[in-house]
């Protein structure tokens, strides 16, 4: 009996764990539209480099407090261009959820 508990929580633990790419700094964003069957792919790459994560989330924070859902959006996703969608991802997708 404990050995099929033992080996269901190994399962639980190792199925749960997720690889980050620390490299990649392009996200690709597909969208579709509700008036037409086009879908477009977007390429969106990190602006700056030293811009700290932290600024980056209060800039979707800040956006999204202003009402200005578009830019809370483009800054988002430069967020997570930039990947401090890792170290920052409450502040991050929880703005983004909003807008």
């Amino acid at each position: 009996m404990r050995f099929i508990l033992l080996l269901f929580y190994f399962l639980l633990v190792f199925s749960c764990s997720t690889a980050v790419n620390e490299s990649s700094v392009t996200v690709k964003t597909e969208s579709q539209t509700e008036t037409s069957d086009l879908g477009y792919e977007e390429e969106i790459e990190c602006e700056d480099d030293e811009i700290p994560c932290e600024a980056l989330s209060l800039w979707v924070s800040e956006s999204f407090d202003e009402g200005d859902f578009e830019e809370a959006i483009n800054n988002a996703n430069q967020a997570i261009a930039c990947n401090c969608s890792v170290s920052n991802a409450a502040e991050i997708y929880s703005g983004l959820a909003r807008s």
